[in-house]
């Protein structure tokens, strides 16, 4: 699965839950790196009586953080007004400011 896929399954069909091996695959990983990025409680899980599950909110923010806001919305191309919410979507920004602070941001 590309990661363009993954991106688009993730948040154009979510699901309540995914087990770890779903969310493995949507995320790019083998099992074993996101059952890692559990145990350090970088994602938290929950059992349910089928098992360990991951929550769909918990995971979109896991990939967002993995993931550029920039390359999700590229994923998602048109679909993106489906996925996101307007105020969260990426927009333009032309700035005019002083040459000197454009040098010290520069130099940061």
């Amino acid at each position: 699965m590309s990661k363009a896929d993954e991106i688009r399954s993730l948040f154009l069909h979510p699901r309540p839950t995914y087990r770890i091996p779903e969310a493995a695959v949507l995320l790019g990983m083998e099992w074993r790196e996101v059952q890692a990025w559990m145990e350090v409680g970088e994602l938290e899980g929950v059992d349910t009586a089928e098992g360990l599950v991951l929550p769909w909110g918990e995971l979109a923010s896991f990939a967002m953080e993995q993931w550029s806001q920039e390359v999700v919305e590229e994923a998602l191309g048109a679909d993106v007004a489906a996925a996101l919410p307007e105020l969260l979507r990426l927009t333009e920004l032309e700035v005019r400011i002083p040459r000197m602070e454009v040098v010290a941001l520069e130099r940061l």
